[in-house]
């Protein structure tokens, strides 16, 4: 199929569910983030301001760091999101498709191998480990197929 023709006909089928008024349950992407300090906390503001995003929920280790991002996010959506201090217990709640990770780096590919097998999209702030070896030694890659 011709890719203009195809975005022609996605176009319009859009444009038809529009019209009917059909709702995706894609509509939402529910997020939960993790670390939510410096960087963090400008993912959180962002993630905020987006249409069709909602925090669904909030980890990091310093429960005063978290508690104030709690608030935070509850202030301004009215919206409370669910609070965790351990990233595996975060990643067993099924109200959560995406996994946003701003940790310190020496943490990052642990938490996204655990996201990803948890059945969950990730954004990961970079770098997503220190060097190429890394995600090899916590169990991916080649060397462990």
């Amino acid at each position: 199929m011709n890719r203009r023709y195809f975005l022609m006909g996605t176009a319009a089928a859009a444009s038809q569910v529009a019209v009917w008024g059909f709702a995706s349950p894609n509509d939402t992407i529910r997020i939960g983030c993790a670390g939510v300090r410096g960087q963090g906390r400008a993912h959180l503001s962002h993630y905020m301001a987006m249409q069709d995003v909602e925090v669904t929920a909030i980890r990091d280790i310093d429960e005063s760091i978290l508690n104030s991002r709690i608030k935070m996010v509850e202030d301004k959506t009215g919206k409370r999101p669910a609070a965790y201090t351990d990233i595996r217990k975060m990643l067993e709640d099924k109200n959560i498709d995406v996994v946003s990770i701003a940790t310190p780096n020496h943490s990052h590919t642990l938490q996204t191998i655990w996201s990803l097998q948890a059945g969950k999209d990730v954004y990961a702030w970079k770098p997503c480990s220190h060097d190429p070896f890394e995600p090899r030694r916590a169990g991916c890659g080649p060397a462990h197929r």
